[in-house]
């Protein structure tokens, strides 16, 4: 038991100030969702959600499908729309 805790004391202090999250920090209003006030009900709702966003430069709207089409983004399709993948599959097993 004092091994296993000497042990992890030694890897806390060898990580030092170099800990870093690969989450980003809650937002500032998560504060005051404690476990009391939520019980007492003295919280606010959250605010609303924002319905345009962006990640990574590029605009998204909540409304939007999350897979838009291939035609809907002027990109040709190379297959056909109606598809038998089990039969494809099945060719792929028998050679």
């Amino acid at each position: 038991m004092i091994l296993s805790i000497t042990y992890k004391h030694e890897m806390n202090q060898a990580a030092g100030a170099l800990a870093v999250s690969p989450f980003s920090a809650p937002p500032d209003y998560a504060q005051h969702y404690t476990t009391e006030r939520i019980s007492q009900g003295a919280v606010l709702p959250p605010p609303p959600v924002q319905s345009v966003f962006t990640v990574f430069g590029e605009e998204y709207r909540l409304e939007d499908d999350i897979i838009r089409s291939l035609a809907s983004q002027n990109i040709k399709q190379l297959y056909p729309t109606k598809y038998d993948w089990k039969t494809e599959m099945k060719k792929l097993n028998s050679h």
